[in-house]
């Protein structure tokens, strides 16, 4: 099988933003875009994949709504989330901490790391995603990238590895 000849392989579900490739229709309002969100998310886990060599990126960023993310991002229902981690965690998922998709204000904080923190819970393992497309955007990832680590309380155990 094709998939057999990479290493790792990022599936990212919340590219809800391209309407005619990705959707058929984007979300208009930030309830549809958390119902989409997690159907993807379900419909990706009944895949049959080499899922020690997948990471799912992208979790709380903006394409999943863009007029207002973080609403959409708190409409997901905790035990839903729960449901979702605990089955990346058995197996195997890697989950992404992005730098743009993780938070950009005190105020964004607690609502836009609740499915990491679940994912934690769940026993997930992360990895980093800078998500940069321009050199520009690697000047502060190491800061952003430490504080999200620990913020959420990582440690060794919690790392993805292939």
């Amino acid at each position: 099988m094709f998939i057999d000849f990479f290493d790792f392989i990022t599936v990212s579900t919340t590219h809800l933003h391209l309407e005619g490739y990705t959707v058929k229709k984007r979300p208009q309002i930030p309830e549809e875009a958390a119902e989409l969100w997690l159907k993807r998310f379900e419909e990706l886990l009944k895949k049959d994949l080499p899922w020690h060599k997948i990471g799912v990126s992208h979790l709380t960023g903006r394409h999943i709504f863009k007029a207002d993310h973080p609403k959409a991002v708190s409409l997901l229902k905790t035990n839903d989330l729960y449901n979702i981690f605990s089955e990346c965690a058995k197996k195997g998922v890697g989950i992404e901490l992005n730098m743009k998709s993780i938070f950009n204000s005190e105020e964004e904080k607690e609502n836009l790391l609740r499915p990491f923190f679940i994912a934690k819970e769940c026993g997930c393992k992360f990895y980093l995603g800078s998500d940069a497309h321009e050199r520009w955007a690697f000047d502060n990832v190491d800061k952003a990238f430490a504080r999200a680590i620990e913020i959420l309380g990582l440690q060794e155990q919690d790392k993805f590895v292939l």
